[in-house]
């Protein structure tokens, strides 16, 4: 009996333990998130060179926010557009994209693009650094992913 007992309590502690760490990654995982956005507020402007089927998709959900000023777009060659965004549209764009890749009841096709969105910005956000203010323009953020030419070994 001593023996269920001592196995109950240190899968217990176990679980606890379990517990805390995974309560810990969230909290870090929070914080990684915040840090991306206070570094997307802190840019003047970004392009994005995307499908004009993206720009919609992406507009389309920024649009449900109130903080959000439609940008204006460049039609560019092949159905693509090209967008002049905000420091503020750009944190709008990173919460609703994240919004919907982190969501179980996204319909599994815009969770596909919001998830791509979301990685494209983050990309660029990510080697932000707000300390520096030389008025370099951040390269773009561009979703057109392309074959990869054949290996010729």
């Amino acid at each position: 009996m001593l023996e269920i007992f001592k196995r109950w309590s240190e899968d217990r502690s176990a679980a606890r333990e379990e517990k805390r760490q995974h309560q810990e990654q969230r909290v870090a995982e929070q914080e990684a998130y915040e840090a991306r956005l206070v570094k997307a507020a802190s840019v003047s402007s970004v392009t994005f060179v995307c499908h004009k089927d993206t720009w919609d998709f992406i507009d389309g959900q920024a649009r449900q926010n109130l903080s959000y000023r439609q940008p204006s777009t460049e039609d560019q060659p092949g159905n693509m557009v090209k967008v002049h965004i905000s420091g503020p549209n750009l944190v709008t764009i990173l919460i609703v994209m994240g919004r919907l890749s982190g969501s179980p009841w996204t319909y599994v096709g815009n969770k596909a693009i919001a998830t791509r969105v979301y990685d494209a910005a983050s990309e660029i956000v990510d080697a932000v650094d707000p300390s520096r203010n030389s008025g370099t323009p951040l390269p773009p953020i561009v979703i057109d992913a392309e074959i990869a030419p054949p290996d010729e070994t």
